[in-house]
């Protein structure tokens, strides 16, 4: 929507800081986007009488001096930006929480497009009522959008089909709804030109449907009038004015169908391809060569230019400031410079022109179209480009931010943002916002997805993009402006017919591939202070800590700045370890990811001096038992610190806190750590028997309290008692079990023996030795545990088993009678027989030996074992 008749500006003298434009009579400069802490040196210049002044333009000026812009107050993290529900719901009838939902749901629709076109039976992906819907069908198609919590739905189904290489007289017939003529001998064997088509096939990438489209188009109704052919949730739509067009050379096809069914040869297309929707349109999109982002721009070609809109800021590879743009703005390569616009009050702009204030930066790469800017020749080449360029050398008088403004104060853009978090993808039924110079703030959705042609046919640009429907519709001077989706970064404005209620936009990730090393500035949260944002007071070498959502946070302390690392969302620093003057610690801290950069935030806290750490009691530790005698204790503690150590013995304490009592006239010792933070004090006399209490503090250090006290409990134990009259894993028998149980042990203690259920004391005599009394002990085995008891202290068990095992007694059986008739036995070998009463006496004598016997056995067995 260039006017040709007159340049949308004219440059008056030369280009500075400030550059005016006549508006008004007066000239009026001030920063566009500037660091509301700042207020930079915005003196309008002026044009001299040396200067060149393009008479035609040029009224009577008046210089007024600029107005700095006021300090725009500190935006609380995480609040919503006024004006953007009310916005929503007045443009799309959701809520922010839908609309955040919304672009959340596009962004996966559109990170799992990849996978979708590489799955059989696929055909579409689009947004709608809140929920993913995949077009297509199949097994694997079927468990991706089942992966993807998607609803899957069948193509609908195809009416009106033409079958491949059918008969002329068939597809006339189809066309005019008509039967043809009786066929000719000619018409019996047609030339291969004059057989129909088949239609495209429309599964697969978009990219090459659309080019297969577009060559099947050309080829049957020609270039003139084509505007797009995208990818929408009905299916594909091909925009064109079917107004006369001209038929292709050699298109005999669409000639034919034409000639019989009294269309134009677009209309032929479109019954050869009833899947395809074609739309009459106004033709060709126009630049909207008139155009904002968030915030408005001008761009110079020598002395005319015309006005755009910044789209994204960015960064390069070296992490400088970058505006991201519409190609087209840059006039081909041919732009220099850019100065940021001042709006009017009317954010719409209603037909005034915007003074210039602060220049902006200078075109570096752009492309409108194919590569090197080229034309499309849409008929026989793939040049299907993108319209995006980049501004660098930032003025570093202004702050760019990552938010796109909502035009709710012209005055001032940063009043009503939405902060970019992210970029994403367009998909149809996707919901969207787009921000421009000349019509300000306005929503919509993502109605298609595809290539457009911008211009007239001799010289039309190709772009990848989409199309998007709007109540308030883009109009010149939005040509570059933000397009977003939710938070996401996703597009910029780029054309539109000169009627409808629909725009283009190039897809930024398609145009972004020609700009390496550059990336999209994305907002992030200032760090938050958690650690003592409510104490208010930190001890010095204290960790003051805090979260933060990027990866590095830059601390600054009295002039000096490090990057502290973000793990797992939280950093950290220690206070300072000694209290600076007036106790006070003043610092900043910034959170960093990639070039992106949070606002700086500022804290200040009050410092205490923290005093030593306790020392460490390493020898005896809490609960230690030391056998004998302890003669040396050590620990660790402060490098130089001097550890103050005292000793208490209480041999019937039994808490801490009477032994600390009994401590409490001990004389104390000291010792000092060494450089590997180890320290020793040995005793003058070494510690006996008995419970005892060790407390230890440092101090020394200068600058440093005195340390809490450190405490260790432990007992010093006289070794087990040993036992003498029984052996481990001794046998006894049941009539020959030990009376008693003696053995050695420290004269004077207390001995405690305990075998099962009986327990028996005693004390070790003076010779060191004690006994014990046992009861009679029945069959069965015993453990043995003896400790010994002294000063409080009592000793490990000494342990043994024994067993006690029972005493059996063999009867033999009475001899058997002799029956009447039974054989005389002959017991004495001489052949005689036996008297009866001869050999019962020798048997009962024989039992009486045995018995006799046995008893005489078991009476020894007891003797040797008492002897034992």
């Amino acid at each position: 929507m260039q006017d040709n008749s007159s340049a949308f500006y004219k440059r008056v003298g030369a280009l500075g800081a400030a550059t005016a434009l006549a508006v008004s009579g007066a000239f009026i400069a001030s920063p566009a986007i500037a660091s509301p802490a700042a207020e930079p040196d915005i003196t309008p210049a002026t044009a001299t009488a040396e200067a060149p002044v393009d008479e035609t333009v040029v009224e009577e000026t008046v210089v007024e001096e600029a107005v700095p812009a006021e300090e725009a107050p500190a935006e609380e993290a995480g609040t919503l930006a006024p004006g953007l529900a009310e916005a929503l719901l007045r443009d799309l009838g959701m809520t922010v929480e839908e609309f955040e939902a919304a672009g959340e749901l596009g962004q996966k629709a559109a990170d799992a497009l990849p996978r979708l076109q590489a799955t059989e039976g696929f055909v579409s992906v689009v947004i709608e009522d809140g929920k993913i819907v995949i077009t297509g069908s199949g097994e694997a198609l079927e468990a991706l959008a089942l992966e993807l919590d998607a609803t899957l739905v069948a193509p609908a189904a195809k009416e009106g089909d033409v079958e491949a290489a059918e008969p002329e007289a068939e597809a006339t017939e189809a066309a005019t709804g008509a039967p043809s003529a009786e066929p000719t001998e000619a018409a019996e064997e047609p030339a291969a030109e004059e057989e129909i088509a088949a239609p495209v096939s429309l599964a697969g990438d978009p990219r090459e449907v659309i080019r297969n489209l577009r060559t099947e188009y050309i080829s049957s109704v020609g270039v003139e009038g084509l505007q797009s052919i995208m990818l929408t949730a009905e299916g594909y739509v091909i925009k064109a004015k079917k107004a006369a067009p001209a038929v292709v050379d050699g298109s005999l096809l669409a000639e034919r169908l034409a000639e019989a069914a009294g269309t134009t040869p677009a209309d032929a297309f479109a019954k050869n391809n009833p899947s395809v929707t074609v739309i009459d349109a106004s033709g060709p999109a126009n630049a909207l060569e008139d155009v904002v982002n968030g915030h408005g721009y001008a761009t110079f070609t020598g002395n005319s230019g015309g006005s755009c809109s910044i789209g994204f800021n960015a960064f390069n590879a070296e992490g400088a400031p970058a505006v991201i743009s519409a190609g087209h703005c840059a006039d081909d390569g041919q732009a220099t410079d850019t100065i940021l616009t001042i709006p009017a009050d009317d954010p719409a702009g209603n037909g005034t022109q915007p003074s210039l204030g602060s220049d902006l930066g200078t075109w570096g790469f752009s492309q409108f179209g194919g590569e090197n800017n080229s034309p499309t020749d849409i008929g026989s080449t793939e040049n299907i480009g993108t319209d995006i360029g980049v501004i660098n050398g930032i003025n570093s008088d202004l702050d760019l931010l990552p938010e796109v403004t909502q035009w709710t104060n012209p005055q001032d853009l940063t009043a009503d943002t939405v902060k970019v978090t992210g970029t994403t993808d367009p998909v149809v039924g996707a919901p969207m916002c787009k921000s421009g110079r000349t019509t300000g703030w306005s929503c919509g959705d993502v109605s298609a997805i595809g290539e457009f042609y911008v211009g007239a046919a001799d010289g039309a640009r190709g772009v990848w993009g989409f199309e998007s429907t709007l109540e308030k519709n883009a109009a010149p001077g939005d040509s570059g402006g933000s397009v977003i989706s939710g938070s996401n970064a996703m597009g910029l404005v780029s054309a539109g017919p000169e009627d409808g209620n629909y725009f283009f936009s190039t897809t930024l990730s398609d145009g972004m591939l020609r700009l390496p090393g550059y990336s999209v500035a994305v907002f992030v949260e200032a760090p938050a202070l958690t650690s003592h944002e409510d104490k208010g007071t930190v001890l010095t070498d204290e960790a003051i800590t805090g979260t933060a959502a990027g990866t590095k946070v830059r601390l600054t302390i009295n002039g000096e700045t490090a990057d502290l690392d973000v793990v797992n969302g939280t950093w950290s620093f220690p206070a300072p370890a000694t209290v600076p003057d007036g106790g006070k610690l003043k610092f900043t801290v910034q959170a960093v990811n990639g070039f992106n950069e949070s606002k700086t935030v500022s804290y200040e806290l009050t410092v205490k001096e923290a005093p030593l750490p306790a020392p460490v009691i390493t020898n005896p530790a809490a609960g230690d038992r030391i056998i004998d005698s302890l003669t040396t204790i050590k620990g660790t503690g402060a490098p130089g610190a001097t550890v103050t150590v005292e000793v208490a013995g209480a041999s019937a304490a039994d808490t801490v806190d009477a032994a600390e009592e009994a401590a409490a006239d001990a004389k104390p010792g000291t010792a000092t750590v060494d450089t590997k933070g180890n320290w020793e004090y040995t005793l003058e006399d070494a510690l006996s028997y008995g419970n005892y209490t060790v407390t230890a503090r440092q101090g020394g250090i200068e600058g440093k309290n005195v340390s809490p006290k450190a405490t260790s409990k432990f007992a010093v134990i006289p070794n087990k008692p040993i036992i003498t009259s029984l052996n481990d894993g001794q046998d006894f028998a049941e009539d020959s079990t030990p009376e008693k149980i003696s053995g050695t042990g420290v004269a004077g203690a207390e001995l405690s023996v305990m075998i099962g259920d009986f327990k028996a004391n005693a004390e070790v005599t003076e010779d060191g030795s004690w006994t014990v009394g046992l009861p009679a002990l029945s069959p069965g085995s015993y453990s043995v545990r003896a400790s010994q008891t002294l000063n409080g202290a009592t000793s490990e068990d000494a342990y043994l088993v024994f067993t006690v095992t029972a005493v059996v007694v063999e009867e033999q059986a009475p001899p058997v009678a002799p029956q009447p008739g039974d054989p005389t036995p002959d017991n004495n070998g001489d052949g005689l027989p036996d008297t009866g009463a001869a050999g019962m006496g020798l048997f009962a004598g024989a039992g009486a030996l045995l018995t006799i016997g046995g008893i005489s056995a078991l009476l020894m067995n007891r003797r040797r074992m008492q002897d034992a």
